[in-house]
């Protein structure tokens, strides 16, 4: 997936050309966080981390609402900024806004 890179004086933000909307993508045999061989490293962001960072907004998602935010991490993500609290923030006011400050017991 290919994703539009808009510079605006606030900075940079992604419009997602598609997304999974939340679908489950085929799970890799072993989870890998750090070194993956020699030459690699890896860094896992999952579920619970959007779900709280969420909370932190006043929302509650679903499973399937927080792999949304992760996939527009995914479809969205330049290397020169990587992927930040303030990044799973952007995105879940991107998609879930509108909720924010609408809902009880987030």
């Amino acid at each position: 997936m290919i994703a539009s890179v808009v510079w605006s004086k606030l900075g940079l933000t992604c419009i997602p050309h598609s997304t999974t909307k939340g679908k489950i993508m085929p799970k890799k045999e072993k989870p890998v966080w750090g070194w993956v061989d020699d030459d690699h490293i890896s860094i896992l962001w999952n579920v619970e981390d959007v779900e709280t960072q969420a909370k932190k907004n006043g929302l509650k998602l679903t499973k399937v609402e927080c792999r949304e935010v992760l996939d527009a991490c995914l479809d969205c993500h330049d290397a020169n900024f990587g992927i930040s609290w303030e990044t799973l923030d952007f995105h879940i006011n991107n998609i879930f806004g509108d909720r924010i400050g609408k809902e009880k017991n987030a």
